[in-house]
């Protein structure tokens, strides 16, 4: 597991004044990730079905939060790129105490209040989902180590001079 970064491509820097977690991409080599990439497949096509955004793949990393680590406010679109359109966040932290920290705050769309409109706790099998473009979210110091999958779906930016996603 590599220390988490910000960004992507020449942009892509590892800052532990905004992020410090660890993270692995999930790749569906593990049969566990293979089930949470099918059931992550299954929620993109419904999503689709019922909202009509065209979502064309999901990305997703798994994520270790250790004591002290946190992610300070932010949205999870890639600037310059309107390709994360739903992020997903999904907790795996058993038996977690309100003491442990590692809160997800979420803001309304485009309000600069100080205080969350919610705070989710980070319990197994808590699923969130938001809007990557809209809506500013942070996680908390965490005092005890937290795991969660943070994922996003995408929709495909192929243009005649980029292919997206990369080959």
């Amino acid at each position: 597991m590599d220390r988490a970064a910000i960004g992507r491509d020449n942009h892509h820097i590892r800052e532990t004044r905004i992020r410090q977690v660890d993270a692995a991409w999930l790749d569906g080599s593990a049969d566990g990730e293979a089930a949470f990439l099918a059931l992550a497949e299954h929620l993109r096509i419904a999503i689709n079905r019922r909202l009509f955004l065209g979502l064309f793949e999901f990305e997703a990393q798994f994520l270790t939060y250790p004591p002290g680590g946190f992610y300070k406010r932010h949205l999870d679109s890639l600037r310059g790129e309107r390709n994360r359109i739903v992020s997903l966040v999904l907790y795996l932290n058993k038996g977690w105490q309100m003491s442990d920290g590692g809160e997800l705050d979420i803001w309304n769309t485009n309000d600069d209040a100080s205080v969350p409109a919610i705070t989710v706790q980070p319990h197994a099998g808590t699923l969130v989902l938001m809007l990557s473009e809209e809506i500013p979210h942070a996680v908390r110091p965490s005092r005890a180590t937290r795991r969660g999958i943070a994922g996003w779906f995408r929709v495909n930016t192929s243009t005649s001079d980029r292919i997206d996603p990369a080959l």
